[in-house]
């Protein structure tokens, strides 16, 4: 039997407990972004700076999404943090953010800082999305991931 780690399980956890509400990856023809808007916030993610070296368990995904969190609802988008877990092929889990501006919708991809197409995100079969970063943290820090959602 395959041992879980503490991260493994916790994202388990989760993906349990959401499994019959997860998080839905559609967008409705009228939330998608035009030309205009995808600019602008390609504009906004261009100037972003990670001054940090990222690597797994140090600035990564979760790190890099709650700067991107933080840095997007300052700048008038309503985001939302995705929390994916695969356990098919293998344990991978990843976060990302759902942002939303003038009723369009964005899916940021927070390791390259671009928008990516939400079936990039398919393959995550458990998908947890949590309305503010303090949620997040308050989740992860009850199982010792504290730092986890820091920048």
């Amino acid at each position: 039997m395959k041992k879980f780690s503490l991260r493994k399980t916790v994202l388990l956890f989760i993906g349990l407990f959401f499994v019959t509400n997860c998080a839905s990856l559609k967008v409705k023809k009228e939330n998608i972004p035009d030309k205009k808007a995808v600019l602008e916030l390609i504009k906004i993610l261009d100037k972003v700076d990670y001054k940090r070296k990222t690597k797994l368990g140090f600035f990564d995904c979760s790190n890099q999404s709650a700067l991107l969190y933080d840095l997007l609802t300052q700048k008038g988008y309503k985001c939302k943090i995705m929390v994916g877990a695969k356990f098919v092929i293998d344990d991978e889990s990843h976060a990302w953010i759902v942002a939303e501006k003038d009723k369009k919708v964005f899916f940021v991809e927070p390791t390259l800082k671009r928008i990516a197409n939400p079936h990039y995100y398919e393959k995550f079969i458990i998908r947890v999305q949590f309305e503010t970063l303090k949620e997040v943290r308050e989740l992860f820090s009850t199982f010792g991931f504290s730092d986890e959602w820091e920048y």
